[in-house]
């Protein structure tokens, strides 16, 4: 009984931990109202991209990480 008690612990905090990493590098696709909320909750203002070759179109088609929407977005946040 001990030996199951100690597995279910050591589980249930090895998923704590992966859970609790950092999602910055995960690929998310929003569009619409969701990826306004995202980048307003990221830059604190509308998106001002203007560069070339990746927009928001392509997150809402393929999806950005964090970084990427930040560094389109509002890329004196960085």
């Amino acid at each position: 009984m001990t030996r199951i008690f100690f597995f279910s612990f050591v589980f249930a905090l090895a998923l704590a931990l992966v859970l609790a990493q950092s999602d910055d590098g995960i690929v998310v696709r929003t569009c619409g109202k969701s990826l306004y909320n995202r980048v307003f909750s990221l830059c604190g203002d509308y998106c001002s991209a203007k560069s070339e070759g990746i927009s928001l179109t392509h997150a809402c088609r393929f999806g950005l990480s964090d970084n990427q929407l930040v560094q389109l977005c509002c890329p004196s946040k960085i």
